[in-house]
């Protein structure tokens, strides 16, 4: 039977009544770290789902009741009786802790008692010693009858009376020291029939009540109820009629040649846990991998808004200052040429972009009217409507009216840019398409911060092991930052300073003639899984900032991201255990939420497995903030498209027509993928002088059909923040 394992970690967290840490991997039996809360458990993937029920309340139960301490230093009694002890004394605790748990453990142990996991169906129950009858009473004693004498129930009566450990540890105490007098008993009876039987001399065998007798075990009825001295045992009712007392059974259970030699093996508990064993898969291929977010400040990767610009500003000068210096007659024409290029370039566009920026805005406030007009309410005032007076004769309604319009609730924006070396031949449209945003969103004063996600930044501070002690934690490396290019917190003037330096920075990749770039500014891989983990502190920091209900996350990319890193134990030539980093490929995953509690599978069939799984967690923990996604998709990307519709041959035929898609099952809300030469089409309807009809007609029809893409994939966006 499939069992969710999932499901079964939550039922762990909801019995022990805190955010523990559950963990199915392939172990043998399992175990509870009192220390990082951590509840290990074999996956018991041959177990019903009674039986799985039984084994999880078992364990957490262990997980709420059992102390952390070194009990054989109260006592020297064996562990399997300390086991036997405990165990009743947890369950008891756990069954008066939740009432349904009862009909829990009955149903799964009556599975596990049908698939003989004790061990007892070729055994004689009365014949065990005392901790094995303890053991099989308060597990399977409503399927088998197990024999006690008084002085035995004394002791299986302060099991059942067990509140504390220390009550457990006295229980065992007693049930081992009556264990200890059984054996000598059994001792004494053997030396007393080996000294009555003379050496050489048959004994009698067969008869009744015959000195030296050894009773016959007579094979159980259907009761379940073992044979004792080779007669079958009656039933409670005959036995009260008939008067016989549990004292004048001393003698058949538990000791005597009856029950042969009793050792301190609790031979069923042995049994139990072999069974379990075999039921658990314990191959250590693919083990599950459970990882969890570090924990960090977000200063340390935050590249600030004013570090940023200031480095670049500096760089510029310096720039301009060794023209000076090496060649002061042409310094100007070639400080010129080289940065007033890029100043024309960026004029030019804010001219081009305003119809499109105010096409935003009035789609913007279109959507924002009928949106509040649909939440709005109207009533009655009590006051006359003197317009409507002399409608009185046929009309009821002369009363003025007021319409009351709640109030919308304030959105921000916070992008998220591919700073890749993969991005420079599309990162000037790129950052045409983020500009002309940012435009928007400043023209109808939307909060937004604009990150770019690089590795060159903090280039200097690369290190590739960790200094981290915890294993298991997604690693984000000290060389990663999220650099804060733009801002809505500074002044307009600086604002449109700062978008035109990043205009120069992303140009100039495209003309490649000057490259201007500062080192530190450079392309570099993409951390895009790092990114996405800085966003668990940037959201909540820029929501509280800038008063911010529903905020808007746009990741902007042309791929998928970079290896994941671990950090995983290892072993040393030493011997000794270190932590070390590896890199998240095909291990069976899960990742782990301490804050909302969740363990979502690391699915690698899925689109972008680890990535779309860390957005489904970022959506679950920030359930007010819409996430979207924009792939420009590189030429022969068509792989990529035909993988990620599933092969639809539908929705193949629609990326080929319009060259643009949206998905959601990547993560995302929505996830946008486009084709770079739409991104780079510009949408001006531009042709040479005396130019024929025919170039007319198709720069126009190209013109249309940019401009009617742009704004199908712009009308969604104003969708998801209107």
């Amino acid at each position: 039977m499939s069992v969710n394992l999932e499901v079964k970690g939550t039922l762990a967290r909801l019995l022990a009544t805190e955010d523990l840490l559950v963990e199915h991997k392939n172990v043998s039996t399992a175990s509870f770290n009192v220390q990082s809360r951590v509840l290990t458990l074999p996956r018991w993937e041959k177990a019903s789902n009674n039986v799985f029920n039984l084994l999880i309340a078992h364990e957490v139960a262990h997980a709420l009741f059992t102390p952390n301490e070194d009990w054989r230093k109260k006592t020297k009694v064996p562990q399997g009786f300390v086991n036997v002890t405990e165990d009743v004394r947890i369950e008891v605790l756990m069954k008066k802790k939740y009432v349904g748990l009862p009909k829990t453990f009955f149903r799964g142990y009556h599975e596990l008692h049908d698939q003989d996991f004790f061990g007892i169906a070729d055994e004689d129950v009365a014949a065990m010693n005392i901790a094995d009858r303890v053991n099989l009473h308060f597990k399977i004693g409503n399927f088998i009858k197990v024999p006690f004498t008084s002085s035995e129930m004394v002791v299986v009566d302060q099991c059942a009376a067990a509140v504390t450990f220390d009550d457990a540890l006295a229980a065992a105490e007693a049930l081992y020291a009556l264990h200890e007098q059984q054996k000598e008993e059994q001792k004494q009876t053997g030396d007393e029939d080996a000294s009555s039987s003379p050496e050489g001399t048959e004994e009698p065998q067969g008869k009744d009540g015959g000195e030296g007798e050894e009773p016959e075990e007579g094979p159980s009825d259907s009761e379940g109820e073992s044979s004792e001295g080779g007669s079958p045992q009656e039933e409670d009712g005959e036995s009260d009629e008939q008067g016989e007392s549990m004292e004048s059974r001393d003698d058949e259970i538990g000791g005597g040649d009856t029950a042969g030699n009793l050792t301190d093996n609790v031979s069923t508990m042995e049994n139990f846990n072999e069974n379990l064993e075999d039921m658990a898969t314990t191959n250590t291929y693919n083990q599950p991998l459970y990882l969890t977010y570090p924990s960090f400040s977000a200063a340390k990767y935050i590249a600030s808004n004013k570090e940023i610009h200031e480095y670049i500003n500096s760089s510029f000068e310096r720039q301009r200052e060794f023209f000076y210096n090496t060649n002061p007659e042409n310094a100007d024409y070639f400080i010129k040429t080289l940065f007033g290029g890029y100043d024309k370039n960026f004029n030019e566009f804010k001219r081009n972009i305003q119809s499109e920026v105010n096409y935003m805005v009035k789609e913007f406030e279109c959507r924002k009217s009928a949106s509040a007009y649909s939440r709005s309410s109207t009533s009655r005032t009590g006051v006359l409507d003197c317009t409507k007076l002399h409608t009185y004769k046929y009309n009821e309604d002369i009363f003025k009216k007021v319409t009351t319009l709640p109030e919308g609730k304030n959105h921000g924006l916070v992008f998220v840019l591919d700073w890749s070396g993969s991005m420079c031949h599309i990162l000037e449209d790129t950052i045409k398409q983020l500009l002309s945003i940012v435009m928007f969103c400043d023209k109808v004063n939307i909060p937004f911060e604009v990150y770019a996600f690089t590795n060159e930044w903090n280039r200097d501070n690369a290190n590739y092991y960790t200094n981290s002690d915890i294993p298991n934690e997604l690693v984000v490396g000290d060389e990663f930052s999220m650099m804060n290019i733009l801002t809505s917190t500074v002044n307009r003037k600086e604002l449109l300073r700062q978008m035109e330096t990043i205009f120069m920075i992303a140009s100039s990749y495209t003309t490649r003639g000057g490259n201007i770039v500062p080192s530190r500014v450079g392309l570099s891989g993409t951390p895009l899984n790092e990114a996405l983990i800085t966003l668990r502190k940037i959201l909540p920091d820029f929501q509280q900032r800038n008063n911010v209900e529903k905020a808007h996350v746009m990741v902007l990319t042309d791929g998928e991201a970079s290896w994941t890193r671990y950090t995983t134990e290892i072993e040393s030539y030493d011997g000794q255990t270190k932590i070390s980093v590896g890199r998240l490929g095909h291990q069976n995953g899960y990742l782990r939420n301490r804050v909302t509690g969740t363990v979502r599978k690391i699915d690698k069939e899925k689109l972008c497995g680890v990535t779309s799984t860390i957005l489904e967690d970022l959506r679950f923990e920030f359930p007010q903030t819409t996430f979207t996604g924009f792939r420009i998709l590189e030429k022969r990307g068509g792989w990529f498209v035909r993988q990620a519709v599933g092969y639809d041959d539908a929705q193949i035929a629609k990326w080929k027509k319009e060259k643009t898609i949206a998905l959601t099952n990547a993560g995302y809300n929505k996830y946008y993928i486009v084709d770079s030469d739409t991104v780079q089409e510009s949408a001006e309807f531009d042709v040479d002088e005396g130019a024929t009809k025919a170039k007319i007609k198709s720069a126009f029809s190209k013109s249309l059909k940019s401009k009617k893409n742009n704004k199908k994939v712009l009308s969604d966006f104003i969708s998801l923040i209107a």
